[in-house]
C-alpha cells in the first residue's frame, strides 16, 4: 500500500498574493479520500498557509522534503503554477516559508522515498517548453510526474478529477491513462500530460503506458536515466 500526501492553495495572502483559488482542496483532498478508500495511507495534508516551500525542496538545498514531499510514495499538489523560459516549473505557495513558490530546479525527489508527483497546476509538464530540462534534476529515483500542459481550469466542472483519479490509480489502474482519464476536458480545455523516466526508451515507453502501483518496477538513479517519455491528451 502507498502512504499519500497531499498540498494545496486556494488563498494567497502578501506576500505571496495571487488570484485566490477555488477548487484546489478538493482536487488534493479528492485524490487523498480517492486513495484512502481504496486502502492506502494519509501521511499528510496540508493546505493554505501550511503548505510550506521547503517541504519540496531537497535538504542539499536547504529544504525538509525528507519529512515531507519525499517521505511518501505518492503526492498531489493543487495551486498556480508556471514553467519559466528557462525551463524552471515554479508552484505557488500561500505562505512564504522560506519563500513563495517551490521549484523544479531546487527539488530532488526519490533519494528518499518519493516515486509519483501529480502536479494540479498549470504548466507543470509543460511541453512548448523543455520538460527534460524541466524535470531531469529532480528524479532521483522518483518515476514519473503528472501535470498539464498551458493552462488549467478551476472550476466545478472538472473539481472531482483528483478523487476520480485517486480511486482509479489506488486501484491499480495504469497511472498514466487512469491521469489522462481524469485530467482531460474538452469543454475547459485542460490537457493532461505525463512523463516517465527509464534506463532506455523502451524502458521508459513501457513505464509510461503500464506502471501501476506496486507493478514491480524499480527506481531509477538520476545517472542512469537514459530516456523520459510523455504522454498527453488534448
Amino acid at each position: 500500500m502507498a502512504r499519500v500526501g497531499v498540498e494545496w492553495i486556494n488563498n494567497f495572502p502578501a506576500p505571496c498574493t495571487q488570484n485566490t483559488l477555488s477548487y484546489c482542496d478538493e482536487t488534493s483532498v479528492g485524490f487523498l479520500n480517492g486513495m484512502v478508500s481504496r486502502g492506502h495511507t494519509q501521511a499528510f495534508n496540508w493546505g493554505d498557509a501550511n503548505a510550506w516551500e521547503r517541504d519540496f525542496r531537497d535538504p542539499a538545498n536547504g529544504g525538509d522534503d525528507t519529512n515531507w514531499a519525499d517521505d511518501v510514495d505518492f503526492v498531489h499538489f493543487s495551486s498556480h503554477g508556471a514553467t519559466s523560459a528557462a525551463n524552471v516549473f515554479s508552484g505557488s505557495l500561500g505562505s512564504r516559508r522560506d519563500n513563495c513558490s517551490w521549484t523544479s530546479s531546487r527539488a530532488r525527489l526519490g533519494n528518499f522515498n518519493l516515486e509519483y508527483l501529480c502536479i494540479d497546476a498549470c504548466q507543470s509538464v509543460e511541453l512548448t517548453r523543455d520538460p527534460i530540462a524541466t524535470w531531469h534534476g529532480a528524479f532521483h529515483g522518483l518515476r514519473m510526474v503528472l501535470g498539464f500542459t498551458d493552462l488549467v481550469s478551476d472550476s466545478w466542472w472538472t473539481g472531482g478529477r483528483g478523487n476520480s483519479f485517486g480511486r482509479a490509480a489506488g486501484n491499480g489502474e495504469r497511472i498514466t491513462g487512469a491521469w489522462l482519464d481524469a485530467g482531460y476536458s474538452f469543454w475547459l480545455d485542460d490537457n493532461p500530460a505525463a512523463m516517465a523516466a527509464g534506463r532506455n526508451q523502451a524502458d521508459a515507453e513501457n513505464r509510461l503506458a503500464n506502471e501501476r502501483l506496486g507493478g514491480g518496477f524499480g527506481d531509477i538513479p538520476n545517472n542512469q536515466i537514459g530516456w523520459y517519455a510523455w504522454r498527453w491528451r488534448s
